[in-house]
Order: structure tokens, then sequence, then C-alpha cells
């Protein structure tokens, strides 16, 4: 009886090592696909988390007939931000950007990663025009409201975003996805045209409301630029 004994408690202690050694296994392969698929610094999505996520994604957007937003945005005259407080300032500022984005992209179908050195690219679903224009405002705000101190030479005192947008619905058989992107890449070209610190969407600007004082008191009408 003591040998059954013996053997039962044997055979429980391998099943359970074995299943321990199963969920170590599984943990540091799924730890190996996050640091594969993340921004380090950001801990956004890199380009390889934000491919395989849309393969996720994209097919349910098909099916169902969702919307889809394509948000791309850039910090304003980072390059002007790096030289004048230096790389390591200019990595704290592209952090205290990303936390913003993050929190702003709270749902299981947003998608965000940092796709350059300061450019980010969104994807948010279920958003029309309007919506996907107010979540924009609402993160530039956001930004906006951390008052991190620009270049003296920069335009406006504290760190902003330009932000292009294009919205539409993906059709079975085509790159929608790229599609949008590409003309989200052209309102992001259209907001930094018109003075930068802007959302363009179907070739129209808007700026929160701290920007657009600012932008009406430094180039009234007839001043502005192209």
């Amino acid at each position: 009886m003591a040998t059954w004994g013996f053997l039962g408690w044997y055979l429980s202690k391998v099943r359970y090592d074995s299943y321990i050694r199963e969920c170590r296994q599984r943990r540091r392969l799924q730890s190996a696909l996050f640091d594969a698929e993340t921004d380090p610094m950001t801990k956004l999505l890199n380009r390889r988390g934000l491919e395989r996520s849309l393969f996720t994604i994209v097919p349910y957007c098909v099916r169902n007939e969702v919307p889809v937003a394509a948000v791309l945005l850039d910090i304003d005259n980072f390059k002007q931000y790096n030289d004048t407080f230096g790389h390591s300032n200019g990595d704290e500022c592209i952090k205290k950007v990303a936390k913003e984005i993050k929190e702003a992209t709270r749902r299981k179908t947003d998608l965000a990663a940092r796709i350059g050195g300061e450019e980010f690219l969104v994807f948010l679903t279920g958003l029309n025009e309007e919506a996907a224009k107010n979540w924009a405002l609402n993160l530039q705000e956001s930004i906006e409201q951390l008052s991190i101190q620009h270049a003296p030479k920069n335009f406006t005192d504290i760190v902003t975003v330009s932000i292009g947008i294009q919205c539409g619905r993906i059709k079975r058989g085509e790159d929608g996805i790229q599609r949008l992107q590409e003309i989200a890449d052209k309102e992001l070209y259209n907001a930094k045209a018109n003075g930068r610190a802007c959302v363009s969407i179907s070739g129209s600007c808007y700026r929160s409301k701290k920007m657009e004082e600012e932008y009406k008191r430094k180039w009234p009408v007839g001043k502005r630029r192209a």
C-alpha cells in the first residue's frame, strides 16, 4: 500500500514539474515576442509588432465593415529640440509624448506604434472623421498640457505635435491599410505646411484652443505662413 502511495505521489510530482516547465517556457516565449515587437524606449509597438497586430484587426474590420482611422503624428521641430537640449532630454521628450499616446489608445482594437525617431502611427477602429479629429485634438491638448519646454527659436515655447488623419473602410482584396497610411502621410505634410501644431484631415487644419490663439497672435490674417 505504501508503494502505491509513493508511486501516486511521484506521478503527481512529475506532472506538476512538467506543468511548471511548460508555464516557464510559455512565459519566456511571450517575453521574447514582446521584446521583438515592442519599441524599447516607449513600450509602444514597433513596425514588426504593428504589422503582426494588423493581421488580426484588418480581417475583423473587413468582415464587419468597420471604419478605420490612420493617424500619423510627428513632434514638431524635434531636431531643433535635440540640438538645444541634447539627445538624452530628447529621449525623455519622446517617452512623455508616447505615454500620452498610450493613454489615448486603451481599447483592444487601438494600435499605436513608434515608426521613426519622433514619428508615431496609430490605427483607430470605429471612428468617423469627426470622432477621429476630436480624438487627435484631445491628444494634442494633453501633450501641450505637459508644458515641455522647447528650443528658444521654436515657433512656440512648448513641445507640440502635427497630426495627419485619413479615415475609411477597408475592402476585401485591396491594401486598404497602406492606402490609408499614405493619405495620412500627405495630411501630416499639410499640417506641417500650415504652421505645424495642428490636425489635418480632408485637407483642412484644426488647432487646440491654446495653439489657435497663439497662431492668430503671431501670424495675423495676411501674414500667415504658406
